[in-house]
């Protein structure tokens, strides 16, 4: 088997462990892929990480709902926002959740009807908080189709978590989407170590 030293981590690995690099004597980067991953990793939680993520999900999100995408630069979508205190408050609760990806800082639009632009921005939020705006403002609109919010409740902690539909909750904790509607539709079942039931929209409007 043929093996190669990392230039990181200096462990010695299979030539399995390290990608493709046709510039390299042996055709292989001289990082590992555990390595070079962390190192994507790592960058992405750093404030400018976490900011070209939102720009490059502001462009997929873009495209996705028909919108001209932002006619800002990286760098000064970047610039922009790093002053903002909201934005700087938002970001270190990520980092003390352990970067749990719901909690990640959004850019909220004033308009969803428009793109994203700085004189459409409204304020930051977390991932979890604008996911919740998108279930009020549907509840609100008597031409759209109806969604279905649940709740989950931690069978451990007791704890709550409203999720805007089915889909988001299994995304969110990586449970079997068929297992989570059989969890709903079916009282004596669970999922995940939750407890699951259909929320009232309602309700969750008027929070």
């Amino acid at each position: 088997m043929e093996t190669k030293t990392c230039s990181k981590c200096r462990i010695t690995k299979p030539l399995s462990e390290f990608q493709s690099d046709s510039t390299k004597r042996d055709g292989h980067h001289n990082m590992c892929k555990a390595c070079k991953n962390a190192i994507r990793r790592d960058y992405a939680r750093t404030k400018e990480g976490m900011l070209k993520t939102i720009y490059k999900d502001q462009h997929y999100s873009s495209k996705k709902r028909g919108h001209q995408p932002p006619k800002y630069t990286l760098q000064e979508f970047i610039a922009w926002a790093l002053p903002q205190k909201e934005l700087d408050i938002l970001y270190k609760q990520w980092v003390e959740s352990g970067y749990y990806h719901r909690l990640r800082p959004t850019f909220d639009r004033a308009d969803d009807s428009k793109g994203y632009s700085f004189g459409n921005f409204n304020k930051w939020m977390t991932r979890y908080d604008n996911g919740l705006k998108g279930v009020r403002d549907h509840a609100n609109d008597p031409k759209a189709h109806p969604i279905k919010p649940v709740i989950g409740v931690n069978l451990k902690t007791h704890i709550q978590m409203w999720f805007p539909s089915l889909t988001l909750a299994a995304k969110t904790l990586h449970i079997n989407k068929g297992n989570l509607w059989l969890a709903l539709n079916n009282s004596n079942r669970t999922a995940g170590g939750f407890k699951w039931e259909y929320a009232n929209k309602k309700e969750l409007v008027a929070q």
